[in-house]
């Protein structure tokens, strides 16, 4: 079922996860009828097993912990590699097959009476006796009625297809198949009839020497075909396959704002065509957004769609609460550097002119909503000083690592105002020391009395160590009354 746990990923459908999590609560109830519920039973029958002293309540858990962390947003989030990773260690995946085996003997053993005769046909042997023996210990091979019932109780489709043993066709290899369709309550399953229509999205290849099942992946682009074993392609380039397939339908995302969640982007982008998945770009240290992110969609037509739509000169093309998003295809590693470097050899602008824009806040945006006239006022003051400024003169540059902060009470004192920054931008158990250089609040001194009008708002200039600490700060303390008060 890793090809299931990789589907979530991907998905990102916390429908499905939903749902599974509500049929394996049912599976507890059927397992504690059964038996499962008796510790002490549990316990020895996992001992004989070979494993720890653990009961199906603490497999289940182990499972439904990584089910939920491949949902983005959780703080034990799974990445792609995490899970390959889980899947290759056994102290992890051998618990997730335990899982399965005993949900599988439990919906065997649940409907009896359906599965009865087809275990006759295979090992002459009860049903109980066959849960023993064929489905509950590890190592053993999954047959047809395994496949249905674990389908059944997890609600999951599956399709399997087979080559026909000694077979010749001139035109070709002819390849069956046979879909594993979940159950309506207790009719049999079946393709036809009032088994539910789904189709399935696990794709396993059965093969009887030595006989297993291998996940199969939609073809997307001509396989590189191993030398070594002609029809067959090594893992290496399954897996670059793969990758090139995920860049053509992943596109890269600039200029989000800060404060925009997960779900307003994929809506945005909806548009467009189906999205798998979407995954904000975290700053490396302070774990912030940084307003970048990688949406996927489900095929490379629909991210060209979106690319062309944010290149469109005719119209107002993609924006996102006032601001306008710059959409490019994703690109791997070797792609990127040389993008970087053809950057570097480019006459850029030394000015940072591009980061003018940053941190403003348009008038009928999203985040003007708290926003009070006065104050809007004083912003729209402010951004066309700066904007006058530039334009006046070559000589005005925009520094990427100095910001200028208004409106905070007069009564704080830089000590204060430092301690506010600092609160925001870094974790609690961070170690990190000189992340700001200098900071000055201006007109006000040690030995100054504050007057009225120096009580209305402060002006202070901060200097950072590097940009990315400077954007961090510009992104938690921006338009946020709450760290002042």
């Amino acid at each position: 079922m890793f090809s299931y746990l990789e589907h979530i990923l991907e998905s990102q459908d916390k429908a499905e996860v939903d749902r599974l999590t509500a049929n394996i609560e049912k599976c507890k109830m059927t397992l504690q009828r059964l038996g499962y519920a008796d510790i002490e039973l549990c316990k020895k029958t996992l001992r004989n097993l070979g494993y720890a002293d653990f009961t199906f309540k603490d497999i289940s858990a182990l499972f439904l912990e990584q089910l939920e962390n491949l949902l983005q947003g959780n703080e034990s989030f799974i990445s792609c590699e995490d899970l390959m990773q889980r899947g290759r260690d056994n102290s992890v995946s051998d618990y997730v097959v335990m899982f399965y085996r005993f949900v599988t003997s439990g919906e065997i053993r649940r409907r009896s009476e359906f599965f009865k005769p087809f275990i006759l046909c295979l090992a002459n042997t009860t049903v109980d006796e066959y849960c023993k023996t064929s489905v509950e210990p590890m190592g053993e091979e999954s047959d047809h009625v395994q496949i249905t019932a674990l389908s059944d109780v997890l609600g999951v489709p599956i399709r399997v297809m087979y080559l026909p043993c000694r077979s010749y066709d001139p035109k070709g290899v002819s390849v069956y198949h046979y879909d594993f369709v979940p159950t309506v309550g207790d009719v049999p399953n079946t393709s036809k009839g009032d088994a539910v229509p789904v189709k399935p999205f696990i794709t396993l290849l059965y093969r009887p020497f030595p006989g297993h099942y291998d996940i199969l992946y939609p073809k997307q682009s001509e396989s590189p075909v191993n030398p070594e074993r002609p029809g067959e392609t090594t893992l290496a380039e399954h897996e670059k396959i793969k990758e090139q397939s995920n860049l053509q339908r992943t596109v890269f995302i600039d200029n989000l704002p800060f404060r925009t969640d997960n779900e307003e982007v994929r809506k945005q982008f909806s548009d467009f065509g189906e999205v798998l998945s979407y995954f904000p770009v975290l700053h490396e240290v302070t774990r912030r957004r940084t307003g970048t992110g990688y949406l996927k969609f489900s095929t490379p037509d629909e991210a060209d769609a979106a690319v062309a739509a944010a290149r469109y000169t005719g119209g107002s093309r993609i924006l996102l609460n006032g601001r306008q998003l710059t959409v490019i295809k994703a690109s791997d590693k070797k792609a990127r550097d040389k993008e970087l470097e053809k950057a570097k050899s480019d006459d850029v602008d030394q000015r940072n002119l591009e980061l003018a824009k940053v941190g403003v806040i348009l008038k009928d945006s999203r985040d003007a909503e708290c926003v009070s006239s006065s104050d809007m006022y004083l912003r729209q003051m402010l951004e066309k000083r700066k904007n006058d400024k530039l334009q006046s003169s070559p000589d005005f540059h925009v520094s990427r690592t100095r910001l200028a902060v208004y409106n905070f009470p007069m009564t704080l004192s830089e000590k204060q105002l430092k301690y506010i920054i600092l609160d925001a931008i870094l974790s609690p158990d961070s170690k990190q020391t000189r992340v700001i250089q200098q900071l000055k609040i201006l007109g006000k001194s040690k030995h100054a009395k504050a007057t009225e009008k120096d009580l209305k708002r402060g002006t202070a200039f901060v200097e950072f160590s590097d940009y990315e600490h400077a954007l961090a700060a510009l992104n938690a303390l921006n338009n946020n009354a709450s760290k002042y008060s």
